[in-house]
């Protein structure tokens, strides 16, 4: 199963400005335990199609290929309509995705918990631009790490080294 998610950073602000997605919010939505994937047969690569909640709560109609194996790579991503929202939430046998397979895309991590939690924006935009300058990537495992760090002291040791650092240049400056 892929582990990789990737993207053109170019096609993320044309994306946005075009279906008000961002493709950080896509690649998240790629680990949905109940997405639903077909494939779609109308390009000249092997691409595919997903209905799946993204962390927005949204249902979105991810459109995206396979490369190099073990990488996803994101083509564009939009709000799904009235019907395909309810393809999603009523399973139904009507729908064009009936006939698809369900489950993520992307396996999230083992030891990983879901859970909702409220943050600022400012710090989920920071995020989501870093991994959309990047051209890939979950946004939430970068907020991940950094707690990490921070729970680890990581980030004080960080801070004691360069509390040194500018104590010994202004020893040296006197």
């Amino acid at each position: 199963m892929p582990r990789r998610v990737e993207w053109d950073p170019a096609k993320v602000r044309s994306n946005a400005r075009r279906h008000g997605v961002d493709f950080a919010d896509a690649a998240i939505a790629l680990e949905d335990e109940h997405a639903l994937t077909i494939e779609d047969r109308d390009h000249d690569e092997v691409r595919f199609g997903m209905l799946a909640m993204a962390p927005t709560m949204e249902v979105l109609l991810v459109a995206f290929a396979m490369t190099r194996g073990d990488t996803v790579r994101i083509i564009s991503a939009r709000r799904a309509s009235r019907a395909q929202r309810r393809d999603y939430v009523e399973d139904s046998d009507m729908g064009a995705f009936s006939k698809g397979s369900s489950g993520p895309v992307v396996r999230p991590e083992s030891g990983k918990v879901r859970i909702t939690i409220r943050l600022d924006a400012e710090i989920i935009e920071h995020f989501k631009r870093r991994v959309n300058d990047t051209g890939g990537g979950n946004y939430q495992t970068l907020i991940n790490d950094v707690l990490k760090q921070h729970v680890r002291g990581e980030d004080q040791a960080l801070e004691k080294r360069l509390r040194r650092i500018i104590r010994e240049e202004l020893r040296r400056a006197v």
